[in-house]
């Protein structure tokens, strides 16, 4: 009887610490979860947070890690070598002429391409930036970086709610 009870009060604890506990290594939404949360921690200056809006098709979730000076999230291509990892920080070097970014009016966007399988596209605002590289074994076809792109948007951190 004692057993029982003892192993009743240690699963109870157990379930209590995994309910109170944020998630860890998950992947940051456009909402106000834990990653997202975490993620605005890490550059407090900066007005807008890289978020995934939606998992693009072929992909999956890879990792997540956060400091006091950035944060870092990845994707990586299910049936290939292909990879994308999306970077916050307080500030960025960028060369030439930014373009807007479609519903984001204090942000521009800045692309390079090595004309093989790598291409950067950084975004700057208000108190940061963020980098996102894709990385795939050959030269990606325009479409797909579009898609990469319109997967990572962002949140500002006034919408942002702590849980």
């Amino acid at each position: 009887m004692r057993r029982a009870a003892l192993w009743l009060a240690v699963v109870a604890v157990a379930a209590l610490a995994t309910a109170c506990s944020p998630p860890q290594n998950e992947q940051p939404t456009c909402r106000s979860d834990s990653p997202t949360l975490l993620m605005a921690e890490s550059v407090p200056t900066a007005s807008l947070i890289p978020c995934v809006d939606a998992l693009p098709e072929g992909w999956t979730w890879h990792s997540f890690e956060a400091d006091e000076r950035a944060a870092t999230f990845s994707l990586e291509q299910q049936d290939g070598d292909g990879a994308l990892e999306v970077s916050l920080l307080g500030s960025c070097d960028v060369s030439g002429k930014g373009e807007p970014v479609e519903g984001f009016p204090t942000a521009e966007l800045y692309l390079t391409d090595d004309g093989g399988g790598n291409v950067t596209w950084t975004s700057t605002f208000p108190g940061g930036c963020s980098r996102a590289s894709l990385t795939l074994p050959s030269p990606p076809e325009p479409t797909e970086v579009d898609r990469m792109q319109r997967a990572i948007s962002f949140i500002p951190r006034d919408e942002l709610q702590p849980t």
